[in-house]
């Protein structure tokens, strides 16, 4: 579940929020703290007018709104 912003302008989001999951697994995160990394990227650069200019502060801060809920087995 995506943490609540106000949204601006949403091109780029799908695109920070795969490069927010990448750059976890890259480091050696668990799975679920990827998405939750690349769900607030999504979220951050939704705020914003430009693309993909979000600071890492600016994603850490959103994080905490960010809800990752395991629904079974991934198949």
């Amino acid at each position: 579940v995506p943490p609540s912003v106000r949204p601006v302008n949403a091109t780029g989001s799908g695109d920070s929020m795969i490069a927010g999951v990448l750059a976890s697994l890259e480091a050696g995160e668990s799975f679920a703290r990827a998405l939750v990394r690349g769900t607030a990227a999504g979220a951050a650069n939704a705020q914003m007018w430009g693309v993909s200019c979000a600071s890492s502060a600016q994603i850490a801060a959103l994080e905490s709104g960010v809800l990752v809920e395991h629904r079974g087995p991934l198949q």
